[in-house]
């Protein structure tokens, strides 16, 4: 009997470790981001266009979902995050190919950049 709850427990944790690697990225919402350590950061987004409109266009829309790089260790080396799924900053292709298929101008890449911190 003893074996057999051992068996199950190491099967049900290999299980769960190899969901793990194969799971997709989710994403954790920009209010995390802006209460976890980006505050200046989100504060500036609340006033763009991005986040009046809707569905809004938050963090994760523009620098990929976060359950994968959001940890302090991975955002503390830059490496790490973009190995994790971190866009750090997007650039005009990643915004005309996924969003402004047209009308876009370069003014509008540094609007979009403008909620970085002073």
């Amino acid at each position: 009997m003893k074996r057999l709850i051992a068996f199950l427990l190491v099967i049900s944790l290999l299980s769960i470790f190899v969901m793990s690697i194969f799971a997709e990225p989710t994403a954790i919402g920009a209010e995390k981001c802006g209460k976890m350590c980006h505050k200046v950061e989100y504060e500036s987004w609340l006033k763009t266009k991005h986040a009046t409109q809707e569905p809004k266009v938050d963090c994760e829309a523009c620098h990929g979902k976060g359950s994968d790089y959001s940890k302090m260790s991975v955002m503390k080396d830059p490496a790490a995050s973009k190995a994790a799924g971190l866009i750090a900053k997007p650039e005009k292709p990643f915004c005309t190919e996924k969003c402004h298929k047209a009308n876009f101008k370069d003014d509008m890449l540094q609007k979009s950049h403008e909620h970085k911190a002073k």
